[in-house]
């Protein structure tokens, strides 16, 4: 399941088992007032993941 950085804002039930982040790119600053605001909201996939969750991390 893919899902933006708008979906992870949304979704405060979000509990997936696994996490993917492939890469960061700066897009849609406005919306989430700079790069910061953009990277909390995509970390959102991660800080969700249960104590028995994967998270995988882009290296680029």
């Amino acid at each position: 399941l893919e899902m933006s950085s708008y979906q992870l804002e949304t979704t405060p039930s979000l509990t997936p088992d696994i996490a993917v982040l492939l890469n960061i790119t700066p897009d849609h600053l406005d919306r989430h007032g700079g790069l910061d605001g953009y990277v909390a909201a995509k970390a959102r996939a991660v800080t969700a993941l249960p104590a028995h969750g994967l998270a995988v991390i882009g290296s680029g």
